[in-house]
């Protein structure tokens, strides 16, 4: 054999052994790919569920603190007293009563604007949040009353996209 037919077969045998590299790489490259979206599709579910635990952790929470806050103005005789006359005229109220009932609101307006705050970062449930803008309903004319206003712009633009409905 000549130099050229050895140098033609030792060219043929390496194109051969490249293009056996070649499918073993994208084989490798194949099962890394399927590897990869398997573990992000993995995460994401893991990422599902806890976003999931957080609501319900905050549903919890929240159910804790409204039910604490509603026990608490129920077993007060003058709580109670002062939130019917509030929803019955709140210009009836004395100033002390009319003091007193605005802290109350306050503590009442921040804790809905927590949840409402816990709804644009995607951990309210819309249902809650529907109850939230009921809620907002109810309360908005009496805060305006008192003139309590929000800290966040944002809760100010959904009371008043409320007042609008």
């Amino acid at each position: 054999m000549t130099p050229v037919e050895i140098s033609s077969v030792i060219g043929n045998i390496g194109e051969f052994i490249g293009a056996i590299a070649v499918v073993v790489t994208l084989v490798y490259l194949a099962s890394q790919v399927r590897l990869t979206r398997e573990a992000t599709e993995a995460n994401t579910r893991q990422m599902e569920e806890m976003r999931k635990l957080h609501l319900v952790e905050n549903y919890m929470r929240r159910s804790e603190r409204v039910e604490a806050g509603y026990r608490d103005g129920a077993l007060s005789n003058e709580m109670s007293h002062l939130i019917f006359l509030s929803y019955k005229d709140p210009q009836e109220l004395t100033e002390e009563e009319r003091f007193r009932m605005r802290e109350w609101m306050h503590a009442h307006m921040h804790r809905l604007d927590a949840q409402h705050y816990q709804y644009l970062n995607g951990l309210l449930e819309e249902e809650a949040y529907q109850n939230l803008r009921n809620t907002l309903k109810r309360f908005g004319p009496i805060w305006k009353d008192m003139g309590i206003v929000p800290v966040r712009q944002s809760f100010q633009d959904e009371i008043d996209d409320v007042r609008r409905d």
